[in-house]
């Protein structure tokens, strides 16, 4: 089977989502940051706080409870930094071309089969 009978993967969509976001306009480093920053507060603030959880809940300490609040609430105040450092636009700009990319992606797998 040849390269281009092959269905697009997921890490190729991602692969050319982030070449065609970071590669085509130069960024500063602040509004690299800023997206960094809101594309990480989701896992940051859902992931720590179930960790947080998980490890309150086996080892019967309440003072877990507390970091996953903690953890939480950085991922909301992340998110503000990350909007402000970023910009509006370019947060809006990013959040326009990917579910269109996603879109794109899904085509091309219903039309490889």
């Amino acid at each position: 089977m040849d390269a281009s009978s092959r269905k697009p993967g997921f890490c190729g969509m991602l692969r050319h989502l982030v070449r065609r976001l970071f590669f085509t306009e130069k960024y500063s480093f602040f509004t690299l940051l800023g997206l960094l920053f809101v594309l990480l507060n989701v896992p940051l603030g859902w992931g720590g706080a179930a960790l947080f959880s998980l490890i309150a809940a086996r080892q019967d300490k309440p003072v877990f409870y507390k970091a996953a609040g903690i953890c939480y609430v950085a991922s909301w105040i992340m998110l503000g930094l990350g909007i402000v450092m970023a910009g509006r636009d370019t947060v809006r700009a990013f959040r326009a071309r990917i579910p269109r990319a996603w879109r794109a992606w899904k085509r091309m797998r219903t039309m490889c089969n």
